[in-house]
């Protein structure tokens, strides 16, 4: 009997430490070989990722979740996959927006699973600009260890390149086998048609599999396509301006953040750890208890006591009960580490609350204001446009 409850105390251990996977390092070579079919430099907007936050405060505080921290890690996470779709100087713009509404060769979008300091998980999608999402919903995890923070070399890395160079890798993949340059002209009769879809629509159609094709093309030399054209060209440029806007934020808590991961990954690997140790002590506990018990009970047989047996049994119930107290002590430990995270949260949560900054005259929030500049700017390039056709005049930002 005892030896079948180690047998499933062994199971119940390979189950129950069961860990994060860990992506492969993503190299130079490995991007540049990809690269090297891309013949286009298409442009790709990264949303700001979901944030995965509950809308129960309690199931956030449970999960170790602090909404504001969160918050900001939605645009960090965009900024660190924009800086690995650039360093491969194989794109055009690449571009944080606030919104997938806003149109672009590819739209990048994500979900924030998990992010403690050790472990981070994303879910990412990519689409492009015919409609076709060739990454769907695809996980992307990495957990980080105490040797990466140690390493002098890792001192301007991330502990999660991984994650976001494999996100570009899989999008120059798919790339490196299609029509660039439909893409690229689907983006701009696209963009045309939300113009002025009365002279636009018949430029596309929609298959049955619900992307774009292409119908016709407008002459290049047709004053309506031209202002289109026009405006699309002011539009990358207001996208341009406000990626300053997210680097004046994304500076401002950089080296805090850095120094939050730092400790919360510590408190993470412990509280991990504890858990582990809590669970695999509880039930070796319980299964030694029961096989004390067995032997003990076995001892006597109505003929004869077996001294031995019994002695035996009474031991492995003396050690059950002490597994047993020492993962209540583990699991004490493992919420005292997790009231740590959270605490640790909130400090970081004063220092990335929302910040007013001035932008072209106007004073505007980071936190919630943005999405608000970029509806504002969809309302001004249509009157624009509206404009441009009846005066005769082209559309410019001022700076």
């Amino acid at each position: 009997m005892i030896k079948r409850l180690i047998a499933i105390f062994v199971i119940f251990c390979t189950f129950s430490c069961a860990t994060v996977s860990s992506l492969p390092e993503v190299t130079p070579e490995d991007l540049k070989r990809t690269g090297a079919n891309i013949n286009k430099a298409l442009d790709i907007n990264i949303v700001e990722f979901n944030p995965g936050i509950n809308s129960d405060p309690k199931k956030n505080e449970i999960a170790g979740i602090w909404p504001e921290l969160r918050r900001s890690e939605s645009r960090i996470f965009a900024d660190k996959l924009k800086k690995s779709f650039e360093n491969t100087n194989k794109f055009g713009d690449v571009n944080i927006v606030s919104s997938n509404k806003f149109l672009s060769d590819v739209v990048v979008t994500g979900k924030i699973l998990e992010s403690n300091g050790e472990d981070l998980i994303l879910q990412v999608s990519a689409t492009d600009s015919t409609g076709k999402k060739f990454i769907k919903d695809k996980k992307y995890s990495h957990r980080t260890n105490e040797y990466f923070f140690r390493d002098l070399r890792n001192k301007d890395k991330d502990p999660f390149d991984p994650v976001y160079d494999s996100i570009t890798l899989d999008v120059m993949k798919y790339l490196q086998n299609e029509d660039l340059d439909k893409i690229q002209k689907i983006t701009e009769l696209r963009f045309a048609n939300d113009l002025n879809s009365d002279y636009f629509k018949d430029s596309l159609t929609k298959n049955r599999r619900n992307t774009y094709d292409l119908n016709f093309i407008p002459d290049e030399s047709d004053p309506t396509y031209i202002k289109a054209k026009n405006v699309k060209i002011q539009d990358n440029i207001f996208k341009r301006e406000m990626q300053d806007t997210y680097s004046v934020f994304l500076d401002s808590l950089d080296e805090g953040y850095v120094e939050w991961r730092k400790a919360a990954f510590t408190i993470s690997k412990q509280k991990r750890e504890a858990e582990a140790a809590a669970n695999a002590a509880a039930v070796a506990g319980i299964l030694i208890a029961v096989a004390g018990a067995a032997a003990s009970a076995d001892s006597y047989d109505g003929y004869s006591y077996d001294y031995g047996q019994d002695l035996t049994g009474t031991l492995a119930m003396a050690a059950g009960a002490a597994l047993i107290y020492q993962s209540t002590q583990d699991r004490a430990e493992a919420n005292r580490l997790s009231d740590t995270i959270t605490e640790i949260s909130k400090s970081f949560d004063a220092e990335v609350a929302p910040k007013v900054i001035e932008f072209e005259g106007v004073t505007l929030s980071v936190e919630g204001s943005i999405s608000d500049q970029f509806d504002e700017w969809q309302k001004i390039m249509k009157t624009y446009y509206d404009k441009s056709l009846s005066e005769g005049r082209d559309i410019v930002i001022k700076s």
